[in-house]
């Protein structure tokens, strides 16, 4: 379940009926004590599936309407956090069965809690889900409406570190499963690379038996992000393989190939002596957290000595040609802070820019030592006089590298470098190479569609054979 700005998208049809054909809920088989739990079901798009499959296979054992309503109240059970979304849900449900299969007055309810606050004691048999996306940034936004300080005492995943509101419903229904039990879950697909979910790939990796891959597919047609669906079981599993599917293929995958630091579905070593950190450095760009407040197009307008050229991946891509306000003095190669009354002297023009959005500059996440009208990081100030190529964090289907004048600062993206003087063309064949990209594709974290997002650790530990380059 995503949630945008006061919107929330449900689960499309189609991947809700995969969601119960990857665990055996089907109207074929003998389903009716079967006890099934939807623990976040909004307006009942996975519910309404649930009960189609249960009523057919009811009606094919020869269950009467009485019974088949008793078993659907005891053991077809949901839970939804708001209200008024839980008594939508409520109406569908009814709606639906008494349209589909003429069975009236079954008055279902919706349990109005929040799952993850909630003891429940009993175990179900199946549990079928699609958890709240919400990232840690918009978590840490209202820290009390989703109980932040709770969700970190109560579960593992949540202990240390930033985690997504998705991790604690996952490790959750691990508690509530019967023996023998079955899950499955439409989860970001970032939780198979992120550092963030280590901990919960630790913990739900020995009852991973399957996983559908929708890294390439728009599963949500309103919002942009990569998902995928996977299938756990109470028992652990002694297998040594899973069950993967990917691009309408399914394969069969070594555990201890997949399940590694991070979780791979590419079968491909990448081994070589030479480590791509070792001779360049990958390094985000400068932070102002303010872009339109340092970013100019009109150059003539404030004092040079306080501009460089800039540029991000994306405005090179355009061609722009944009200049950076830089609010420090670079003497004898290092860096120096300069005051405000230095500025609003010796600079006044930007200076009065940039009063323009002191206001602005005063709320942004700045560290702590910083003055308003410096950057809001002090990550890759020290950019100049360097060569460098620039890259995008976001890679889809191809690498793309914008070279920059050496006392350029980049405002966006990742930075490659070269250590010790070695030679930067030597970089960017490295990174425009197929072998590169096929590294991306297996370590990088999925985005949306056919996007990637690759980080600086990433590009660092890269392993390659230099010989076979020059």
């Amino acid at each position: 379940m995503i949630h945008k700005e006061n919107c929330t998208i449900y689960t499309p049809v189609e991947y809700a009926n995969t969601l119960l054909d990857s665990i055996g809920y089907e109207s074929k088989n003998s389903i009716y004590d079967k006890k099934i739990l939807e623990f976040s079901c909004g307006e009942g798009s996975i519910i309404i599936e649930i009960l189609k499959r249960y009523v057919s296979s009811c009606k094919l054992e020869g269950f009467t309407d009485e019974m088949i309503v008793n078993g659907i109240l005891k053991n077809i059970v949901a839970y939804e956090i708001d209200e008024l979304i839980a008594l939508k849900c409520e109406n569908n449900i009814n709606e639906f069965l008494s349209k589909e299969f003429q069975i009236f007055n079954v008055n279902y309810k919706v349990y109005v809690c929040d799952f993850l606050l909630t003891s429940i004691q009993d175990k179900f048999d199946y549990v079928v889900g699609n958890p709240p996306y919400i990232s840690y940034h918009a978590l840490m936004s209202n820290p009390e409406k989703y109980s932040l300080d709770n969700l970190r005492e109560t579960f593992e995943c949540c202990a240390n570190g930033s985690f997504d509101y998705a991790y604690p419903f996952i490790e959750k229904t691990l508690s509530v499963l019967s023996k023998q039990g079955k899950i499955s879950l439409l989860i970001p697909n970032s939780i198979f690379k992120n550092k963030s979910a280590k901990k919960l790939r630790s913990i739900i990796q020995y009852h991973t038996v399957e996983i559908y891959d929708y890294a390439k597919v728009r599963v949500f047609s309103d919002a942009l992000i990569s998902t995928a669906i996977i299938v756990l079981h109470d028992v652990i599993d002694k297998t040594d393989y899973i069950v993967y599917h990917h691009n309408n293929k399914k394969t069969k995958l070594k555990k201890n190939k997949v399940f590694q630091d991070k979780w791979v579905f590419i079968d491909e070593n990448f081994k070589g002596k030479d480590r791509f950190g070792d001779l360049f450095r990958a390094t985000f760009s400068c932070a102002t957290l303010c872009n339109e407040a340092f970013v100019i197009n009109d150059p003539e307008l404030y004092e040079r000595d306080l501009l460089k050229i800039t540029g991000s991946p994306k405005s090179l891509k355009r061609g722009l040609k944009e200049f950076i306000i830089y609010p420090y003095k670079v003497v004898d190669n290092e860096l120096t802070r300069i005051s405000e009354i230095t500025l609003s002297s010796d600079y006044p023009n930007i200076y009065n820019h940039l009063l323009q959005y002191k206001d602005k500059l005063l709320k942004t996440d700045k560290d702590k030592t910083i003055n308003w009208f410096e950057y809001g990081r002090t990550q890759g100030l020290r950019l100049f006089n360097v060569k460098k190529v620039l890259m995008s964090p976001i890679v889809t289907n191809v690498i793309h590298l914008y070279e920059m004048e050496e006392d350029s600062i980049p405002y966006s993206g990742i930075v490659i470098s070269p250590i010790k003087g070695n030679d930067l063309n030597i970089a960017i064949k490295i990174l425009e190479s197929e072998r590169f990209m096929r590294y991306v594709e297996k370590y990088g974290t999925s985005r949306s569609g056919t996007s990637i997002q690759v980080g600086t650790s990433m590009i660092e530990d890269y392993l390659f054979d230099l010989e076979d380059i020059i």
